[in-house]
Parts: C-alpha cells; sequence; structure tokens
C-alpha cells in the first residue's frame, strides 16, 4: 500500500513549488565545486518529501504510547474484550495454520471476517500477524492506515493548490476531528480513516487530468484503496466515505467543463468505476456479508430501532477535545473540534474568504450534521434508504463531516497567508479578533464559574439530593437511593477536578483559545508574518498531542494480560482438555456497577484487571477458554433472542415468554416488549434456573458477583485475589452437555420459529429431547458413541459408532458456510437446539467431518451446478 502511494504521487510531487518565506528549506547552494548537483537533487528531495516525514514523525509520536512504551489503549471492555482477543485469535489462526474465517471463542462460534473489527481478509494484516509480535503487529496495522490518511489528506490539499503549512494543518484538523479515540481503538477504525481523503484526492486528480491515459493512476489507486476499505475498514464508515466523496466528484463536474457530457462528469464516473473495482477485489468479504446480513439483528430498519437523538451530554462533546472525558455523563464523539487555530481559520473563511468549494463544504457539513443528528428529513435517508437503514448509529456522519471542516480551515489559513498588509487594517477583521478574544474570555469566565457552582454544591447536602431527586425524575430505580447519591458525589468530585483551568489536560487547549486569538492579532500587527505557517503547526500539533494525552489514564500495561487470571488457573488444575466446554461470566456489568462503581473511582488498570479476572466478552480467547457469551454487533438474531433475549439481557431485566405469547416483537437488537425489569435478586435466580440452556449450550463453568443457588450447580473455592475489588462466585455445572454427543431423543420441529423458541426457553431437560428442524424426518431414539479426534478452529473430526443410526449434534453456531461429511460424502446440516448442528448419521462405524469453509465458497459450489 506504501509502495502504491508512493508510485502514483509521483507526478504530483514533480508539480510542486514553493515560494518565498514559506520555503520550509531556505538553505544557500554552494557557489562551485563537485558537490554542487548532489546537493541540489538532497534539498528537491527533502522539500518535496519533508511534509510526509513530518507527518509519519507526528503519527508515531501519537501513537508512541503503543509502539514504544508497552502500552494499550484497553481501558473498556470492548477494547480489551473485543478488539485484542479477536486479533489474537487470528494471529493464533495463522501461526497454527487453522482457519482463518472462524472464531470459535464467542456466541458458539462466528465467522472473523464477519465481526467488522479484524480484517482477517486483507493481505497486510496477514503479514503483520504472520512475522511480527502480536501488539507490535497490531498497534502497526492501526499506524500505518493513520499516516495514510493524513499524508493522503495533504496530498488532496496540495492537489486543491493550497501552500504547504496550509495542507499541513488540513491533514492534522482531519485527525483531530476523527477523534484519536477511534483511531487507537481499532485498526478497522483506522483503515476506514484514509479512505476518504484518497478517494477526495482521486477525484480531484481525475477532473484535473486532460486524457484517459493521465488519469489511469489515480484510477487504479482508488480500486487499490476501496478494496482496502472494504477489506480492512468499517464498513459503515466507509460507506459514509464513498457517499461523500461522490458528492464532491458530482460538485467538481457541476462547477466543471468539458467537451461532451461525457467527458464533463468524468470524475463522478470513473470514481464510480473505481469504487466497483475495489468491492470486486473485495468480494471475498463483501459477498458472504451480504449473504448473512437478513440472518443478522441489521435487519431492514434497523436504524429506526437503534437510533436515539443526541442526550446532553453529545451536544457538549461536540465543542469539546476529542477524548476529553465527562465523568458518568458520556462518551466522547466527534464533532465541531478540529484544533483551536484550524477552527479559528475555518470561521475565517465562512467570514471572509467564501468561494464556491467553502460554500459547497459548508454546506456539506451542515448536511452531515443533521444526519448525524437524525433530524427529518434525513432521518428518513437513515431509517430507510438500502444499506444505510441497516446501520447502528448515524452519529457516525460525523467522521466524515471532520473533512470539510477541516477543508475551512486549510483554505481561510492559505487566504489568510496570501493577504496584502492592508487588508489586516479592516475594521471587519478588527471586528473578528475582538469578537474572539470576548468569546474565549467568556468560555473560560464559564468554566471558573462551574467551578465555584460545583464547589459550593458539593458543600450543601439539601441542594444535592433535591437536585439528585429532579435528575433521576419518576423513572424505575434499580438500586437504593444511597446508591445513586453515592455515584452523583463521585460525579461532581470527578467534573471539579476535570473541568478545571488548574487541570493541565483541560486547562491548557482552553486557555489555547485566547492564546490563539492573541498570536494570529500579534501576527497581523507585524506583517510580513515569517513563522507564522511554523507557529501554527507546530501549535496544532501540541494541540493534537494534548487532545491525545488526555486518553492516558485509561491506557494499561500490555504486560497485564500475561498474567493468568485465577479462574484459569483453577480450571487448568481440573481439566486437560479446554476447548471441550464454555464458561460464562453472569451479571458482571450490573455487579460492578453496585459493588463498585457507585462507591469509589476505579482506574483504567484496576477495571482491566476486573475485566481480565471476569473473563468478559472474548478475553478468554488469550487463556484458551471459550465463552458462551460476548460482544459482535453482527450477531445472528437467533443468537440474539436465545442468548441476549432469554438467558442474559444486557440490563437487569429477564425474559417474559408470557409476552412473547402476547405476540411482542422479538426480531429487534434490544427485545424490550419481551423483557421484564426485576431486581438482581431475581434476575440471579432466573439465570440459575435456566441451567438447561447453559447445559445445552456446553457451559461447565460460570462466573458471577452473586450467589446463584441451584442444585446443579457446585461452588468452587477461589482464592483470595488481592487485585481485585470486589469477591466473586465460580460454579461447575454438573449438567452440561459435551461439545458432541448423540441425541437421545429427537424432537422434529416443524412449527414456527417464535413456537420454537418458546419451546426451547422453556425446555428442562436437553439431553432427553433435543429439537431439530426437519420437516421431514421420522421420530427415532438415538444412541452412539462419539471420539473426538481433532478439534481446531472451524474445524472437527469425529469417530462415532451408533447401532441404529441417530442425530449427532455438533454444538456450535450454525452460519452459513458449514460443511458435513460422512466417511468423505456430503451430509445435510439441520438446526439443533435453535442454534446449533445436527446430522443424521447411519449405523455403524463411521468419521464425520464438521469444517468451516465460509459462504463464499459454498455459493459458487451452487453456481457450478447450473
Amino acid at each position: 500500500m506504501i509502495a502504491l502511494f508512493i508510485l502514483f504521487l509521483r507526478p504530483a510531487f514533480s508539480r510542486i513549488r514553493y515560494h518565498g518565506i514559506l520555503s520550509p528549506f531556505p538553505l544557500p547552494l554552494p557557489r562551485a565545486g563537485r558537490g554542487n548537483r548532489a546537493f541540489k537533487i538532497m534539498k528537491n528531495v527533502l522539500t518535496k518529501i519533508w511534509p510526509y516525514i513530518f507527518l509519519a514523525c507526528f503519527t508515531a509520536l501519537l501513537f508512541s504510547p503503543f509502539l514504544f512504551f508497552g502500552m494499550m489503549p484497553a481501558a473498556g471492555d470492548e477494547q480489551l474484550g473485543v478488539f485484542y482477543p479477536n486479533a489474537y485469535v487470528y494471529q493464533q489462526s495463522i501461526q497454527k495454520g487453522e482457519s482463518l474465517l472462524w472464531n470459535n471463542f464467542y456466541y458458539g462460534g462466528f465467522p472473523t471476517y464477519l465481526n467488522i473489527i479484524t480484517g482477517s481478509l486483507y493481505p497486510l494484516h496477514w503479514i503483520l500477524f504472520r512475522f511480527l509480535p502480536f501488539f507490535t503487529a497490531y498497534h502497526l496495522a492501526m499506524v500505518i492506515p493513520v499516516f495514510l490518511g493524513m499524508a493522503f489528506a495533504f496530498a488532496f490539499a496540495r492537489a486543491s493548490k493550497f501552500s504547504i503549512f496550509p495542507s499541513l494543518l488540513f491533514a492534522m484538523a482531519y485527525a483531530i476531528g476523527q477523534t484519536f479515540a477511534a483511531l487507537y481503538v481499532s485498526f478497522a477504525f483506522a483503515n476506514g480513516f484514509f479512505v476518504l481523503p484518497l478517494l477526495l484526492f482521486i477525484a480531484l486528480r481525475i477532473r484535473q487530468s486532460d486524457s484517459v491515459r493521465a488519469l489511469i493512476p489515480y484510477f487504479l489507486a482508488g480500486v487499490a484503496g476501496g478494496a482496502v476499505g472494504f477489506l480492512a475498514g468499517v464498513p459503515h464508515i466507509v460507506l459514509y466515505s464513498i457517499t461523500f466523496a461522490w458528492a464532491y466528484a458530482l460538485f467538481l463536474d457541476i462547477t466543471g467543463q468539458g467537451e461532451s457530457l461525457i467527458w464533463r462528469f468524468r470524475t463522478a464516473f470513473f470514481l464510480v468505476l473505481a469504487v466497483a473495482g475495489g468491492a470486486v477485489l473485495a468480494l471475498p468479504q463483501l459477498l458472504p456479508t451480504w449473504q448473512y446480513l437478513d440472518l443478522s439483528v441489521r435487519v431492514p430498519g434497523y436504524t429506526a430501532q437503534v437510533s436515539e437523538s443526541l442526550p446532553w451530554g453529545e451536544w457538549i462533546y461536540l465543542f469539546l477535545p476529542p477524548n476529553f472525558d465527562i465523568p458518568q455523563v458520556s462518551i466522547s464523539t466527534a464533532g465541531f473540534y478540529i484544533g483551536v487555530f484550524p477552527f479559528i481559520f475555518a470561521l475565517m473563511a465562512v467570514i471572509f474568504f467564501r468561494t464556491r468549494e467553502v460554500w459547497f463544504f459548508l454546506i456539506s457539513y451542515f448536511i452531515l450534521f443533521a444526519m448525524a443528528a437524525d433530524l427529518a428529513p434525513f432521518s428518513w435517508f437513515n431509517r430507510y434508504f438500502p444499506v444505510f437503514s441497516r446501520i447502528t448509529s448515524p452519529t457516525r456522519w460525523l467522521y466524515a463531516a471532520a473533512i470539510p471542516l477541516a477543508y475551512l480551515a486549510a483554505h481561510g489559513f492559505n487566504e489568510f497567508l496570501n493577504k496584502p498588509r492592508e487588508w489586516f487594517q479592516e475594521k471587519k477583521f478588527i471586528n473578528f479578533l475582538r469578537g474572539g478574544l470576548a468569546a474565549s474570555f467568556l468560555i473560560v469566565g464559564g468554566i471558573a464559574a462551574l467551578n465555584i457552582f460545583l464547589a459550593r454544591l458539593s458543600q450543601n447536602p439539601d441542594f444535592k439530593s433535591r437536585l439528585l431527586s429532579f435528575i433521576l425524575g419518576d423513572r424505575a430505580r434499580i438500586f437504593p437511593f444511597e446508591h445513586y447519591a453515592a455515584a452523583f458525589d463521585l460525579t461532581i468530585s470527578d467534573l471539579r477536578m476535570h473541568i478545571s483551568l488548574l487541570n493541565p489536560a483541560f486547562g491548557i487547549p482552553v486557555l489555547l483559545i485566547p492564546a490563539a486569538v492573541f498570536l494570529i492579532y500579534f501576527f497581523a500587527r507585524n506583517y510580513p508574518f515569517r513563522w507564522l505557517g511554523w507557529c501554527v503547526i507546530m501549535a496544532t500539533a501540541l494541540n493534537a498531542w494534548l487532545a491525545f494525552s488526555f486518553s492516558f489514564d485509561s491506557f494499561i500495561p500490555q504486560s497485564l494480560l500475561a498474567k493468568e487470571p485465577a479462574v484459569l488457573r483453577i480450571i487448568k488444575a481440573r481439566e486437560s482438555d479446554l476447548a471441550s466446554f464454555r464458561i460464562l461470566p453472569f451479571l458482571f456489568g450490573e455487579g460492578m456497577f453496585r459493588e463498585l462503581t457507585s462507591r469509589r473511582s476505579v482506574s483504567a488498570e484496576e477495571q482491566a484487571i476486573l475485566h481480565r479476572e471476569f473473563l468478559t466478552n472474548q478475553i478468554g480467547a488469550f487463556y484458551g477458554l471459550q465463552n458462551m457469551w460476548g460482544y459482535e454487533s453482527l450477531r445472528t438474531m437467533r443468537q440474539n433472542q436465545l442468548i441476549e433475549t432469554v438467558l442474559a439481557p444486557g440490563r437487569v431485566a429477564v425474559f417474559d415468554a408470557g409476552a412473547v405469547k402476547n405476540n411482542a416483537r422479538i426480531d429487534q437488537k434490544v427485545n424490550d416488549k419481551a423483557l421484564r425489569v426485576v431486581s438482581i435478586e431475581e434476575k440471579a435466580a432466573d439465570f440459575a434456573a435456566r441451567l438447561p440452556l447453559l447445559s445445552m449450550m456446553n457451559v461447565k463453568y460460570i462466573i458471577s458477583i452473586y450467589p446463584l443457588g441451584h442444585p446443579g450447580l457446585r461452588e468452587i473455592p477461589v482464592e483470595e485475589n488481592s487485585s481485585l475489588s470486589v469477591p466473586f462466585h465460580l460454579y461447575e455445572n454438573m449438567q452440561f452437555l459435551p461439545r458432541t454427543y448423540f441425541a437421545r431423543h429427537p424432537f422434529f420441529w416443524r412449527g414456527s420459529e417464535r413456537d420454537l423458541l418458546l419451546a426451547v426457553a422453556e425446555n428442562k431437560d436437553f439431553k432427553e429431547k433435543t429439537f431439530i428442524e426437519c420437516k421431514d424426518c421420522k421420530e427415532t431414539e438415538s444412541q452412539g458413541k462419539v471420539t473426538v479426534n481433532e478439534y481446531l478452529n472451524g474445524k472437527v473430526k469425529l469417530s462415532v459408532e451408533t447401532e441404529k443410526g441417530g442425530w449427532l449434534v455438533f454444538s456450535e453456531s450454525n452460519i452459513p458456510g458449514w460443511i458435513a461429511e460422512i466417511d468423505g460424502k456430503r451430509a445435510q446440516i439441520y438446526n439443533a437446539n435453535y442454534l446449533f448442528q445436527a446430522v443424521y448419521v447411519p449405523e455403524g462405524s463411521h468419521e464425520v467431518l464438521f469444517e468451516y469453509q465460509g459462504s463464499s465458497r459454498l455459493f459458487l459450489e451452487k453456481m457450478s451446478i447450473y
């Protein structure tokens, strides 16, 4: 990818020109001597590549905690519990020669290329994880696309006729506006980061090309970039990027000229062709994803199910530096913030330097913002337009909106540098500076007033109690009022500590606002501004670094994962084969809130230790333990219904079978109508009553903060762990079923899927009654012996013996792409117990194979038949 980047930018390098005081290397040439020519060549090379070297160093600086200091961004369970473990399974599969298509460590198994965060089919990822240590490979998979994103943004700005420093400002403002929280959370976000500036650069270069031959290199680069985006990026962010890039291409064509209609609209035409070419290269990823969508929770109208208006905390974040944390309020999102200097110059562009391009990017930003806020009529597009209606959060339109803001900033800065001295004496510019100073002092004063209010609030218990009661309102309370009061006290304390001018992480960026206005005023009074370019770029780099460093307290040592959890040590002492059973943590989130979070602050390292010790989500993959639970935004509807609705809803509620019988909806991500709110104690009792479901799912060990009373569970003593802030219980399920077994009494289901869910949920003994979805199968009893010869990721080989023939159940998710063979001959797979697989094995001794080959291969096999 880097070689391709250098190749197609060579023509652009050859046309770069620097003027006067803006030249970064005004070095004197020697008068004579044999080294004169070599010196000229060296100078030319440096003047052409130094911005890219600067951006590379800037990227390395931002990611230095991960690259050089052994840290990882894993404060929450999503990074530590999802992104890193999935990548680890991917690397282990590469190094062991196992399937790259299947991950058996959560939800009963899930396809790796459908979890949208691994990029398992992207060749660069294969190379990195094949030859480098895990953390080095993971973090380089983020660093490379982030650098490319800023490099392409710089190249686009240069192609837009901006000088060096405005182009650098554009690249850095785009990175700040995207939020580093997204870029370092997962390399899927990082790979989506470079797609938009690449497509914009290609569109502009195609428009500037005077022949088909001249635009071919850019077209091919678009094909490659589109393929990388589809293979390794977050799909909806790539989709948003393509949509905006095509709108920009249309703008270029409409405002441009051409001898014929086809040639005039060449930008949009060739950009569509390039994206289509990238999609063809990415078919191994796109085809199974498209085939699978209708089985997943992302049904048409999914956006309408999950979309909510931005809460007030999110609106506040739109004006704050990315990664800044308002404790107990919300999470950061992309917004208006692109850095102090870029924002000031963006205002200048809108107020003083309006052009067609400025109007396009300004209107584009408002449209993208309306999309993100899900405002009518744009909400219709999000909720009901094909493909877009299956996307989780429209707020991520704001990732694309960072580009228009960055363009306005670069345009304003570029025009500012080129204005004559007289312009800076005009009244409108002086009023602009005065307004900026007044606004900055209002911001500083408002923050000081907020700190005074919070200090007074913390000293007035009566007013604090009344305010909390007003905030809680009439909503049902899961916990006693004292717990909310303790959490409210913690929130007030954290707000006073974080949103304070005395807090460097917050105070410095705030004080940069008046400092930036003063600096612009100083240079305007001392025209020509010889060092303004460097001052703005270095101040923006510092601004970006500070915004990034806000997250430093949420980083943890990579070595934390090297220590085995206490549960693992106990289980390993009892088990010889960790792949023969599954585990399941119960109510970790609610339990932690009740026992810990509402009482005191928890550091990032403490939180990470808790996640590690409780083996939440997919963390067990690091230690060879398979979890029946996990996190998967693309999970199947059946997994969502049986695991996330019946067995373990993600909040303090339990499954309400009566509501389902009365036609409550169960086809949503969160099936609220099928749930009933209860106390935590009631939820624990309901979970214990679901032991037959756990047994059917091959769950042998349960980790819980709360005691679970059930005769089928045996509590295992747990050694006291000083690193844990809360105690926990470990239970062994004495009734669990093996991963593969013969169904003793198969029951062939011929009714509706809704009724089957209820039947499975209410079944008390899956050893005696196994549900198999087959309309023309005959009732029969099954018995037999199963020997596991080989169990790999996505592949199992069995030797079976049965006297009369029988139904063999394989308790791994029956997702399209699995094949079964009996003695080398293909056998039909049926759904068993709502989630898993079953095949009929004739009497006698046989060799049985289950293997996940991916839905693309099965699709091609079906096509070859016709």
